[in-house]
């Protein structure tokens, strides 16, 4: 888990990779 991804992104299923050029 990098350090520099939010925990929200860990909070949605299926999310595992997700896309930093969608925020």
């Amino acid at each position: 888990m990098p350090l520099g991804v939010p925990k929200v992104f860990f909070l949605i299923p299926g999310e595992k990779e997700p896309d930093f050029h969608e925020l």
